[in-house]
């Protein structure tokens, strides 16, 4: 399993605002494109190193759908 990352609820040096939201999530919704884009014996690889697994991936995908930006 992979190890857990806490992070604060607000860093000082990051603007929790819209323009950061979204690109966060366009950043994740891009890394699963190209990560699923993978042959599978290259998708095991970091699994294998307990640097990315199915759960961090589907906490990507969760983002990348829920995140709301009021208009």
């Amino acid at each position: 399993m992979a190890p857990t990352v806490a992070c604060p609820p607000q860093l000082p040096e990051i603007d929790d605002n819209a323009y950061t939201n979204v690109t966060a999530a366009r950043v994740l919704a891009r890394a699963l494109e190209v990560f699923g884009g993978l042959p599978e014996a290259r998708r095991r690889e970091p699994a294998e190193r307990r640097v990315l697994d199915d759960v961090t991936l589907s906490r990507w995908d969760d983002i990348t759908r829920r995140l709301y930006v009021p208009s």
